[in-house]
């Protein structure tokens, strides 16, 4: 069996345990590493093995532009290149609105834009050709136009696409095959009409989870911010930071030959500094009190997968917001809460805060109050995706959602997807009155089924903040994340039946 994996630098010593353990199961196992250069970790660990390599080039600009290429490529696959490219949390900057710094200095320039792809698409075609694997694994959270077009290659070259995916549930992963990360295995187990009697393990994961609502105890739960600290820490924060990333972006110039993010560097980390010390601050936002009606919509840190990706065509929170402020009741409000992450890695135009605080039935509510507590008190949860619906539908409080994603919850058939906006204002009423007619043991039952559908379908994983990026893990960490990664995978193609232990 060939396995043609995509490495990034955060995941190179991961998927070197990974191929390594797999190598223990199965000798025949050949793999295939798609890595830049700078990787220099994974090109010297795999040296021993008989593994094949396929380098990036520096930069995918050239003379060459295949059109028809491309063309075919959009049928077969059946997508469009200007919808991939929309996804490019770079190239596709003129796209998205949402965030300041990302972008590209060809984003609006039709031409290199098409260069680009037809020469990424003949590279990645190359590799398919060659290697002819059977199944691919894609890095997480790339962002970027390789996600759709690799993904878009399997179905042409018949590779199965198996990707990791977060179960949302404690440490629980799984596997699933498509970018958009629908986890389909958990839907068809649940959906079985023999699933009637769950496990002991499930009802009391479903206690413990209960038990913990208000202070979740599992890796992707949101860490609130505390208020502005002291004058050192902004002093640090608007002269300090901005110098440091001015010479970060030097230095990834030099090394890269691209100097784009230097040019505009210093101005990004000032005005990320200035931004940090007001969405901490006391007198930014709201906060709401015990009587209040409102439907919550918690922003999504952007340009990020759950937005590029995961949201579809509609990426732009703005306008999900507007939609809201049009559709809710007299006497409620929308509350919105900046994403904490968005404090420290990411800096939004002034214009978009301000567009909404200009909804007269709109409010932010202060960046550092309690998301749990705001989420018990609310009436409604709105959200492209993500975790604060889940924890919503555990408070039994009704969840809209506005992307085709399916989160793993969306077989209880306790949230709802909005599909038309002009029917928005009562989609919400209906879903209020629909949701206030299940019963607390109908939910019960329905979110115990799912655990256990998610405990059929997923893996414990000991170290998921260093499995999806959010921690440097150490050598012993990376190796625990390898074998559990293999160990998971193989279960994968099992339930698949697919015969890894077949000679090649």
């Amino acid at each position: 069996m060939k396995i043609l994996i995509e490495v990034s630098g955060l995941s190179q010593k991961t998927f070197h345990y990974f191929a390594s353990h797999l190598k223990k199961i199965n000798p025949d196992f050949v793999f295939g590493f798609i890595v830049k250069s700078e990787f220099r970790d994974f090109l010297n660990f795999d040296k021993k093995y008989n593994n094949k390599i396929f380098l990036y080039p520096k930069n995918f600009v050239s003379a060459i532009t295949e059109i028809e290429s491309i063309i075919d490529f959009e049928e077969k696959a059946k997508t469009s290149m200007w919808e991939i490219i929309s996804k490019d949390r770079n190239i596709g900057g003129t796209y998205q609105s949402n965030s300041v710094g990302y972008g590209s200095s060809i984003q609006s320039d039709k031409n290199s834009l098409i260069n680009i792809f037809s020469n990424k698409l003949a590279f990645f075609k190359q590799i398919f050709s060659d290697f002819q694997p059977d199944i691919f694994i894609p890095a997480m959270a790339q962002a970027s136009i390789d996600v759709s077009i690799l993904e878009g290659l399997c179905k042409i070259y018949s590779c199965e696409y198996v990707v990791l995916a977060s179960a949302r549930v404690k440490n629980y992963f799984s596997f699933c095959n498509n970018a958009m990360l629908n986890i389909t295995g958990i839907d068809k187990t649940y959906y079985q009409e023999n699933n009637t009697n769950v496990s002991t393990q499930s009802r009391e994961l479903y206690t413990e989870l209960i038990n913990e609502l208000e202070a979740p105890d599992y890796f992707d739960s949101i860490v609130d911010v505390s208020p502005t600290g002291s004058l050192s820490e902004s002093i640090k924060l608007v002269l300090v930071k901005p110098f440091v990333l001015f010479f970060e972006a030097i230095k990834y110039g030099f090394k890269n030959q691209n100097f784009f993010y230097a040019k505009t560097a210093y101005q990004i980390g000032l005005k990320r500094g200035i931004q940090s010390i007001r969405l901490k601050s006391k007198s930014f936002g709201i906060q709401p009190k015990s009587e209040d009606k409102f439907i919550y919509f918690p922003l999504h840190l952007n340009p990020e997968y759950s937005t590029l990706f995961q949201g579809g065509m509609i990426t732009d929170q703005i306008v999900l917001i507007e939609m809201l402020s049009k559709s809710i009741p007299s006497n409620w409000t929308v509350l919105v809460k900046e994403h904490p992450a968005t404090i420290k890695f990411r800096l939004r135009p002034k214009k978009f805060y301000k567009k909404i605080s200009s909804f007269p039935n709109v409010f932010f509510i202060r960046t550092f109050e309690d998301t749990h507590k705001i989420i018990s008190r609310s009436s409604m949860i709105a959200t492209i995706s993500g975790t604060s619906a889940w924890e919503a539908i555990l408070r039994g409080k009704p969840v809209l959602t506005f992307s085709p994603y399916k989160d793993v919850f969306n077989a209880t058939d306790l949230s709802s997807e909005v599909k038309d906006m002009n029917s928005l204002p009562e989609t919400i009423r209906n879903e209020l009155e629909r949701i206030s007619n299940i019963t607390p043991e109908e939910r019960q039952k329905r979110i115990t089924k799912l655990l256990d559908s998610i405990l059929i379908n997923s893996f414990w994983v000991t170290h998921p903040k260093v499995m999806v990026y959010d921690e440097i893990g150490s050598e012993e960490q990376y190796e625990t994340c390898g074998k559990e990664l293999a160990e998971g995978f193989i279960n994968y193609l099992q339930k698949l039946k697919i015969n890894y232990k077949k000679n090649i």
